[in-house]
């Protein structure tokens, strides 16, 4: 091997910042291929919090995360439309635009505004296949402004159809996983869009079942590998309006047929678990609420996550916030903290700030 002469050794490199000029100084790198001094300030991830306190605590950066792509993924019945809708509501309300990619085509307005969606200022689009609606999230997140926060919903992995399918007869299908291949070869690519635009990319995607090999997120390796948060959505749980469970009803009236005024199902519960996260430690979890007629709990959440924290302590059935007591049993003392908005707004205040 040829050692450096004398001269050429006293021209290499010695600094950081003369190597990031060198460098952007090759013709051959066009721009400088992005390069620059790393800076701590500049580059730290901005959040938007959901409005779900339960939800934003097990993300452990209080929010979805901005430039980046996230995964909500469960069964059928999971929770996760009603969690990306709080999203989407978060981001309206802090001056945000919030672009629904509607593959199954079964959005309910009616539901969305429910759950806090400015129905009227959303952007939906119902793709003919899977290529389009990554066209349309491209062309979204190099048009919009980074200093908008801009939230990109797919729902979901799984209906969307490949344009060779949608081309293709019943008889004459393309083989096995077609949709998998559209996600690996477009993900990569949209991958640096998102990142310069501040776009947060949300996809749905339900569990799929592989044989013999348990389950897995559908979509492939590449929704996988390319988002930074997982969180998965489980139902475990049902509400009924006298606020205990079926099993204590089902006691209390053994033999006897449970009255609508008490066994009515009017919600159900839902675990909530982080599988993958790059931003914070991962495997938290948590429990989310959700109502039939009104949506997601978020006073419910935002007790639930106080007393996680400590900041709210349970003696027996009694539920204290420091000296004041906000209830006896948990429904009590949210119907409470839904008539006291200031106490509320105290909790999340002290919520958010821990």
């Amino acid at each position: 091997m040829k050692r450096p002469t004398p001269e050429a050794t006293s021209k290499l490199i010695t600094t950081a910042d003369d190597l990031v000029e060198a460098l952007k100084h090759n013709p051959k790198l066009f721009d400088g291929a992005g390069l620059r001094r790393a800076n701590a300030t500049d580059d730290a991830v901005q959040t938007i919090p959901t409005g779900i306190d339960t939800l934003d605590g097990v993300t452990g950066r209080g929010g979805l995360p901005r430039s980046r792509m996230i995964v909500f993924s469960g069964k059928e019945g999971g929770g996760k439309t009603t969690a990306a809708l709080a999203a989407v509501a978060a981001y309206q309300k802090r001056g945000g635009i919030a672009l629904y990619i509607d593959a199954e085509r079964k959005l309910d307005l009616d539901w969305a505004a429910k759950n806090g969606v400015k129905v009227d200022d959303l952007i939906v689009s119902h793709p003919i296949h899977l290529e389009r609606a990554f066209m349309t999230t491209e062309d979204a997140v190099k048009t919009t402004a980074p200093s908008v926060p801009l939230l990109i919903v797919l729902d979901s992995v799984n209906a969307g159809l490949t344009k060779d399918q949608m081309d293709s007869s019943y008889e004459d299908q393309p083989a096995y996983g077609p949709q998998s291949r559209v996600f690996s070869a477009a993900i990569p690519k949209l991958i640096p869009y998102i990142e310069r635009s501040g776009a947060t990319f949300l996809l749905i995607s339900q569990i799929r079942e592989k044989m013999n090999a348990g389950t897995t997120i559908a979509g492939g390796n590449a929704v996988r590998f390319y988002s930074v948060l997982i969180v998965v959505f489980e139902q475990f749980g049902k509400v009924t309006a006298s606020g205990k469970k079926m099993s204590e009803l089902r006691k209390l009236y053994e033999g006897r047929v449970i009255p609508d005024s008490e066994g009515a199902i009017i919600g159900a519960d839902f675990s909530i678990k982080t599988v993958k996260n790059q931003l914070a430690p991962p495997f938290r979890d948590s429990v989310m609420r959700i109502g039939f007629r009104r949506g997601v709990d978020r006073v419910w959440c935002t007790l639930r996550r106080a007393e996680e924290m400590g900041l709210v302590e349970r003696s027996g059935a009694f539920y204290k916030y420091g000296t004041d007591t906000l209830g006896q049993g948990a429904d009590n003392t949210v119907d409470n903290l839904r008539k006291n908005k200031d106490l509320l707004q105290a909790l999340r205040k002290a919520v958010r700030a821990s």
